[in-house]
């Protein structure tokens, strides 16, 4: 039968009566002994719910709240009395207050305030309030200096803020380009996106930003964004004042509207129809006067001009899925680059001749501006260089 021994060479018949033995629970003493304790320390430390507290009488207690209980404390004052520099005598023996506001330093100087306590030792209040929130000891949360900003040049400064107003950057930028390992030198220095942008209006005025351009033209910018949707010159859209009932609209002929919807029902296409074809990059003119297809509800349009009653039917066309085509759509890529083939579309290219055409590389290998593919194909023993949509002709008529 094993027999279990403990450091002092006595034997017991099972471990549960050795921990009875030493006076440890059995659990507490298979937990120290899977975390690398000694055998010794692990029969011999006691609990840390057994550790004694002691006031300032020398009277014991198991715990602080068994401690703030006898002196009719509550945990929370005794606490923060503690925090703030109090004897144990005095956070213990003194009564509570509604107001328990008044302070001590680690060196026994006493302050009516926490505010008066950091004016008297320099630190910003919330600082200190900080540091303690963070358990430092009130010696340290007085008494360290707080960091000073330093940038390249050596120049010191109160906080990053200050250091990247001075240096004409965002707070976030200067983040962004840290956490990206960039040098200090080029996190300050180097311009941003929308440092390099510079905007002017009709009167060639400079601004920094759209929205400064706006301010001070009194102009929203979304409202400057509605405007340039449909066209209008950048005079027009900043000296034209807002229509105090709703933006006014106006068509390709100059004809007013009250918003765009009644603009639409005057042109006989739906709001729908009509911004999915300027998103598309159709013009004013085109998109209010190209007439529908043969279906009313037709709203989406394809970059060939084709209309469809949904994006599920217009896939179906270009014979690309419609999970293919959200992805690549949300991820940035234009409308034309979104429909183009998939490998499994070109496949019947790739394995066997149509209509004498076989595929010799199943990636493109030249895209225009336009984002129209080009294949490498074998034309009857030549060479030749086929755009995707003569492929797709090509398919459908096999």
């Amino acid at each position: 039968m094993a027999v279990t021994v403990d450091h002092l060479g006595n034997e017991f018949n099972t471990q549960k009566e050795m921990c009875e033995h030493w006076n440890i629970d059995s659990h507490i003493f298979i937990m120290r002994m899977r975390k690398g304790w000694s055998l010794v320390d692990a029969l011999t430390t006691r609990p840390s719910s057994e550790l004694v507290c002691t006031d300032h009488l020398g009277n014991s207690f198991t715990t602080i709240v068994e401690m703030c209980k006898y002196w009719n404390i509550p945990v929370n004052i005794f606490r923060s009395r503690m925090n703030r520099g109090w004897t144990l005598e005095k956070a213990l023996a003194s009564p509570k207050q509604l107001h328990d506001t008044s302070m001590s330093d680690h060196l026994g100087n006493h302050f009516k305030t926490r505010t008066a306590l950091c004016k008297y030792w320099k630190i910003d209040p919330s600082t200190f309030a900080r540091r303690i929130g963070s358990g430092w000891s009130l010696e340290a949360a007085l008494t360290t200096p707080v960091k000073v900003i330093v940038d390249h040049e050596g120049t010191r400064f109160d906080s990053i803020a200050k250091m990247c107003e001075h240096w004409g950057i965002t707070e976030s930028c200067y983040t962004y380009r840290s956490r990206c390992g960039w040098p200090l030198k080029d996190v300050l220095t180097k311009p941003s996106r929308d440092a390099d942008a510079i905007y002017c209006d009709h009167t060639g005025k400079k601004f920094k930003s759209q929205a400064a351009m706006c301010r001070a033209w009194n102009i929203t910018p979304s409202l400057f964004s509605q405007r340039k949707k449909l066209g209008w010159s950048v005079e027009k859209i900043l000296t034209t004042p807002p229509d105090v009932k709703g933006e006014k609209v106006v068509d390709f002929q100059g004809t007013s509207f009250n918003n765009l919807t009644e603009m639409c029902e005057h042109w006989g296409i739906t709001r729908s129809l009509y911004s999915s074809r300027i998103h598309s990059g159709w013009s004013i003119e085109k998109a209010l006067t190209t007439p529908l297809g043969r279906t009313a509800n037709k709203h989406v349009v394809d970059p060939n001009g084709d209309e469809f009653s949904s994006y599920r039917a217009m896939c179906k066309h270009w014979n690309v899925s419609l999970d293919a085509f959200y992805k690549r759509f949300r991820s940035g890529k234009s409308l034309k680059e979104s429909l183009a083939p998939t490998r499994e579309e070109l496949k019947p290219f790739s394995k066997d001749r149509v209509n004498g055409i076989k595929l010799l590389n199943c990636s493109p290998i030249y895209v225009s501006e336009n984002g129209t593919q080009f294949y490498l194909c074998d034309n009857r023993g030549q060479e030749d260089v086929l755009s995707v949509d003569e492929l797709r002709n090509l398919l459908r008529s096999a």
